[in-house]
């Protein structure tokens, strides 16, 4: 992320409100999309999880896919992802 904001690209790094459920995860890089496009227009995001987070920034692409133009993910976990075949 440091190296990143050189080369003018903005991270955030979310930490979960509840890092055991699922939905609530998904809900926080939601939340955070949908804060971020309002107020400051922006209008592409990329997304980054491991392990659980994979699952959630899957699973949170596919409510959002029109302003999420890439995943990357490692080690994702597989269960409970839902909606990935809304992303292109």
């Amino acid at each position: 992320a440091q190296s990143l904001q050189y080369q003018d690209i903005a991270v955030l790094q979310l930490r979960y409100r509840n890092s055991k459920q699922l939905s609530s995860c998904v809900n926080d890089v939601k939340t955070a999309i949908d804060l971020i496009h309002k107020s400051c227009l922006v209008t592409r995001f990329s997304l980054t999880g491991w392990g659980l987070g994979g699952a959630v920034v899957l699973t949170a692409a596919s409510l959002v896919p029109d302003l999420v133009v890439g995943v990357v993910t490692l080690a994702t976990q597989s269960a409970g992802v839902k909606g990935i075949e809304q992303l292109q």
